[in-house]
């Protein structure tokens, strides 16, 4: 650690450790009680006793009324308390029922009676409904709401997460399994997750289900999706505030069962309903999730008891389950392993080779006939004139191909044969998914009072998972992962009141987190099993991907991350005025070690079993087969990667100011700065490298653009970071309330907030030469060559590192890391609200939500080494063969530097000995996204509660998630230079349905007491007949917006070097197809006469995305009844169904929209673009449940 870090480091724990001044209510997960005093004139009552105290334990707070009658009892556990008031010379005041819910405050104004302190007057009544403090849009849900309603566990362990999808502005997630939300259009993964006020947000993003509490531990979470005040930050979406159960004065406690099985789940068309054998029946399912809470007074008989005092919590949840799937996986066609792939060869003739033979498209070439040829003379292969200077191979007659690799002979073996060989794709049922997952999670919680103004909370939650993930069926071959994952999270919470106006909080933490993620070492030797020699590793199937569903190992890592945390703050309340201020420190230390890679990676690309001049002459993608360069042998792309071992770390500081003043008793204003401090990554090491765009590069003729490296060497930059500090992260915060009268509030706020950046350990940081040493085999010609022939195995490797050669990537892609790139994301988001209160239990808010995000992470989006559009001039020249300093000036272009071989776009390149030139942490994203947002909100009044939410919204950005690397849909841009083509609608690339913009979105969530047989005389109809409790959640919401698949086959790719085409839009025609009964396999939903093939050379000018081009609408319903067999007031039983996807609804794989599939008929089922697979969800699924309460 190094000065300023050292200094900043200092400064903050300082801070943290004084607790003088004016303080804050410090990202806990605390609420408070506030309001005024006043006689029945109205008037102030100044110096009030007012105090809280918690009926389950009886723990108390006591603050006094300031001179303006304003009273604010701050950092208050969630739960329910009774608040009790007095004064001289007016009657005591007594209101129970007052719920202090996370993170909201609850206003109760209090009209004190004359008469003497000794005559009271009691009320039961909760708070109002009405947000009179803040313009924060948030929402609370305590423990009774979510273990009422119906919670799918039907991927993984019951994941308090799953109800976020009915908090307005939540977008959907079908995936139980790995909850991935996105709130309020922006980027999922960004959210911020705190238990018991400390993170539980992971370095590495998407794990929550791996490091989360039990459900039934936790008493209350909330969401605050907008305008939440300075006290919080590192959030580019959305703040989650759990809190757990703590004891009480009674010892209470549940023991739980849920149990799903096939026998109960529906069946439809989808094909996990069909075996083996083709019968139709729901697919195997074996699953439990059981365990239970206790908690009391901490009480030793004799010894000690703890009363009103101690208390302790806790709770054990063990889940289980077996779930072989099926899916559909494409393997090479029977006939296609004995070489005949005559199914490929159509009829359409694209044009004539330069010897005057017809181009059939499908036609597959034999890469050893490859040979120059001349205008106007004989070919001597076949005795033909030339009529132009080319490039030319022979075709294989009628798509014969010779099986001349035994390497993919020997592979072939371990592929299963199809089970429809009529069809080139999805032509093998085979077992897919998680087929097994055990998860456990056990918590302690324990509060202590020490005094009446020393109050400390501490917890720990340790998570055990096992699972078998990404099952196939490739046997020996599988990719299938084998992962035990651990965490344990440790939190502790200390409160301390120096004055009925002045309390402090502390809060530390610390997140374990441990994932080791790979596919087992099966003990396989690829040179003696199938004569592939060269690979780092044994133990493990290299990877193969040859045009259908890939095989081998994709996966060898091992993940541990520690996340301490610390805050503190205190809260003054003077007159009118709450005032807070705090600090926090963060620090992420994430470690890896990966071996991906060392296996062996083999891509077999068309090109190599194409004709060379197939893109100069627009046949791109209509010519070659990837199986066809397999069963050669001829690898277009390869890759080996020696083991790595990264120690990733960066810290957080934020320090924040916070006013909340109550102008009048019926406005109050809320203002306040924070300031983040982020310190960028570095790895403990300083094994990070980085393209350096100045540094002379000796196998390029010193060119500038070398691979750099940190720390001190011939080719360091003497830095420990890549990154610069930012240090004007200034985020001001300013919003209102005002109660136009006791029934309506109006509400405003706006501020700057601040997301995080991720720590990338799913795909480690480049560290080539200075931490591994890569070595990809390239060529910077990559549209014709091949690599090498697999017989001969890989060609050996770079030396061992640290190896520290600016040239180590020439000829390949490299990564650049920006200074600028460590930039912290920034929010500008604003509402206005209105809140009625119906009833003293009923709420209608209408609020007008907008967000602007702008330096959102968007890996890989932007390419340094793009060529200018204005190249495209030149057209074909641009794809001729620069193979020496003569070419070069017979084509008109300057020579790179000696030795340089490529096309004359390749030697136009910024730096044209590499490829694409990547920035992993680019921070050049943006989005807007504005909405109406209606809830309507009925707290438990006879019998009923429910919360409806709807959203009417358009979100538009230039990048869509924030994982900050490729693997999620992070494609490139058109054109890196105009990033504002990027702009379109959000779409969803997790795959989870997380993301993409719904126009409509609405959610209703409900329970209710039926009021069966409560009259009833006979006790025993009361007991059969009542007890009855009906509860749903209830979500229909507009087809996500699609992208439209990239186009390459005008050139684009192999002269600009973008990783993105656009086709031309063709005006006046209908994007989709009038289709009314959709099914998979055999509707065409989208028309591909709406887009064009763009001229060569010349850039689409069709959209990212349309409106109208969408996936399917989600609609879907799920229901629970339970039954309650009541024994004494505080002992049941509840027995207990729920069903989800109650209707059984259908909702469909978003159709295809890659537009260069042309849309046919192939072994009776529809392909092609606009045609779709399968489902998204699952089918009727229900579950039966057992729980005793006492």
């Amino acid at each position: 650690m190094k000065f300023p870090e050292k200094f900043l480091l200092w400064m903050a724990l300082t801070l943290l450790a004084l607790t003088f001044g004016p303080g804050l209510l410090a990202q806990s997960d605390r609420g408070s009680i506030t309001g005024t005093v006043v006689d029945p004139s109205g008037a102030a009552i100044p110096a009030a006793k007012v105090e809280a105290t918690q009926t389950a334990t009886n723990f108390s707070r006591q603050v006094e009324s300031t001179a303006t009658g304003n009273y604010v009892i701050p950092e208050l556990p969630a739960g329910a308390y009774t608040l009790t008031v007095s004064t001289a010379g007016f009657k005591s005041y007594t209101r129970t029922g007052i719920t202090v819910a996370v993170s909201q405050t609850a206003r109760v104004d209090i009209t004190l009676e004359v008469g003497t302190v000794t005559q009271s007057v009691e009320v039961r009544a909760d708070a109002t409904l009405l947000r009179t403090e803040d313009a924060e849009i948030s929402t609370s849900i305590n423990n009774d709401y979510i273990t009422s309603l119906p919670l799918d566990f039907s991927n993984a362990i019951r994941n308090p997460m799953s109800f976020i999808k009915i908090v307005p502005g939540s977008n959907i997630n079908l995936d139980s399994s790995w909850p991935v939300t996105s709130q309020n259009g922006l980027q999922s993964f960004t959210e911020e997750l705190r238990v018991d006020g400390a993170t539980s947000t992971n370095p590495t993003p998407g794990v929550f289900n791996e490091v989360q509490p039990s459900v039934d531990a936790i008493q209350e979470f909330s969401v605050q999706t907008s305008n939440f005040n300075a006290e919080y930050g590192q959030a580019g979406g959305a703040i989650f505030n759990f809190t757990l159960k703590s004891g009480t004065n009674d010892l209470h406690g549940t023991v739980y069962e849920y149990l799903r099985n096939e026998a109960l789940n529906a069946c439809n068309h989808d094909l996990e309903c069909i075996d083996a054998s083709g019968d139709r029946h729901p697919s195997k399912q074996r699953r439990h999730d059981f365990g239970g809470t206790v908690g009391g007074p901490f009480v030793i008989p004799r010894l000690y008891n703890g009363r009103d005092k101690t208390f302790w919590f806790t709770s054990f949840e063990d889940f289980y389950s077996r779930d072989p799937r099926q899916g559909f996986w494409s393997v090479p066609r029977n006939e296609w392993r004995d070489g005949d792939l005559s199914s490929l060869l159509l009829p359409n003739i694209l044009g004539t080779d330069a010897l005057g033979r017809s181009i059939r498209e499908g036609q597959i070439y034999d890469p050893a006939t490859t040979r120059e040829v001349f205008a106007g003379q004989v070919d001597p292969v076949t005795g033909l004139v030339a009529t132009r200077d080319a490039t030319v191979r022979d075709p294989f007659t009628d798509n014969q191909v010779p099986l001349r690799s035994s390497v993919a002979q020997e592979v072939l073996g371990f592929i299963p044969q199809a089970s429809n060989s009529g069809l080139d794709r999805n032509n093998l049922l085979g077992p897919t998914g998680t087929p097994l997952r055990d998860s456990r999670i056990w918590s302690l919680k324990v509060d202590h009072h020490f005094s009446p103004k020393s109050h400390l909370s501490s917890s720990f939650n340790y998570m055990w998972t096992h699972k078998i993930n990404g099952d196939d069926p490739f046997g020996a071959a599988s990719a299938a992962r084998d992962q035990t994952i651990t965490s344990k999270t440790f939190r502790l919470n200390h409160d301390y009141i120096f004055s009925p106006t002045m309390i402090n909080h502390f809060t530390f933490g610390v997140l374990r987190y441990q994932n080791p993620d790979g596919v087992p070492d099966r003990g396989f030797d690829p040179e003696a099993e199938l004569g592939l020699s060269g690979t780092l590793i044994t133990g493990w199937f290299p990877r193969f991907q040859y045009g259908l569903s890939d095989i081998g190992t994709n996966q060898l890592k091992h993940l541990y991350h520690t996340v301490p945390t610390v805050t503190d703050s205190v809260s003054k309340v003077i007159g009118s005025h709450t005032f807070k201020f705090g600090a926090e420190y963060r620090k992420a230390l994430a470690n890896f070690f990966g071996g991906n890679g060392a296996y062996g990676n083999l891509t077999f690309r068309r090109e190599q079993s194409a004709l060379p001049e197939a893109a100069a002459e627009g046949f791109y993608g209509q010519l070659g087969s990837e199986f066809a360069s397999f069963l050669l042998g001829e690898v277009g792309v390869a890759g080996m990667n020696s083991p790595v071992n990264m120690a990733y770390r960066s810290s957080d500081y934020a320090f924040y100011a916070q006013d909340e003043w109550k102008v009048t008793p019926r406005l109050t204003v809320n203002y306040g700065l924070r300031y983040d401090l982020h310190k960028p990554l570095t790895e403990k090491y300083g094994r990070i490298s980085s393209f350096v765009a100045d540094l002379p590069n000796p196998a390029a003729g010193n060119t500038p653009g070398g691979l750099g490296f940190l720390g001190d060497c011939e080719a360091c930059v003497g830095r420990n970071s890549w990154l610069d500090t930012d240090w004007k992260d200034f985020g001001p915060r300013i919003g209102a309330a005002y109660r136009v009268s006791n029934k309506t509030v109006f509400r405003g706020g706006f501020g700057v907030v601040y997301g995080r950046l991720e720590v990338n350990t799913f795909d480690p940081i480049q560290s080539v030469g200075s931490g591994s040493v890569t070595t990809s085999y390239p060529s910077i010609d990559q549209v014709t060559q091949s690599l090498f022939n697999m017989d001969d195995g890989f060609p050996a490797v770079n030396a061992v590192p640290p190896v520290f050669d600016p040239t180590l990537l020439n000829n390949q892609g490299i990564n650049v890391f920006s200074r600028e790139s460590g930039r912290l994301p920034r929010i500008y988001n604003w509402n206005f609200t209105i809140q009625q209160e119906i009833t003293s239990n009923l709420l209608i808010e209408a609020a007008y939500v907008g967000n602007h995000g702008t330096r959102l992470i968007a890996g890989f989006l932007k390419d340094l080494n793009q060529n200018d559009f204005s190249v495209l001039s030149m057209g074909n020249t641009l794809l001729e063969q620069v193979n020496s300093e003569a070419d070069a000036q017979a084509l008109g272009v300057p020579y790179p530097y000696p030795g340089f071989t490529g096309t004359v776009a390749q030697a136009l390149r910024p730096y044209p000995q590499y490829r694409s030139i990547l920035d992993p942490q680019a921070t050049v994203g943006e989005s807007d996204y504005n909405a109406l947002q209606l809830t309507v909100r009925q707290r438990p009044s006879r019998g009923l509660d429910f919360l409806l939410s709807y959203t009417l919204s358009k979100n538009i950005t230039t990048v869509d998630d924030a994982f900050g690397w490729g693997g999620f849909g992070i494609i490139g841009a058109v054109n890196a230079k105009n990033l504002s083509l990027e702009r379109g609608l959000a779409v969803d690339t997790t795959f989870t349905n997380s993301r993409g913009d719904r126009t409509h979105n609405m959610a209703l969530s409900f329970g209710y007491d039926l009021p069966f047989a409560k009259s009833a005389q006979s006790a025993v109809v009361r007991k059969l007949a009542g007890g009855w409790r009906v509860a749903g959640i209830f979500q229909y919401a507009s087809g996500a917006a699609l992208p439209l698949s990239p186009y390459w086959p005008n050139n684009l790719a192999n002269v600009i070097f973008n990783n993105e085409g656009r086709y031309d839009r063709v005006a006046g025609v209908p994007i989709r197809n009038n289709v009314s009964d959709a099914w998979p396999g055999v509707s065409f939903m989208f028309n591909p006469d709406a887009f064009a093939d763009p001229q060569d050379f010349t850039p689409g000018n069709a959209a990212r995305t349309y409106g109208n081009l969408r996936g399917f609408p989600f609609l879907n319903e799920d229901l629970s009844i339970t039954k309650q067999v009541r024994f004494t007031e505080n002992k049941r039983l509840e027995i207990r169904m729920d069903a989800f996807n109650l209707l059984n609804r259908s909702i469909f794989n978003n159709p295809s929209t890659a537009v260069y599939d042309t849309p046919r008929t192939q072994g009776g089922r529809a392909v092609g673009y606009g045609t779709f697979w399968g489902r998204m969800n699952i089918e009727r699924q229900m579950q039966i449940s057992l729980r005793l309460v006492f």
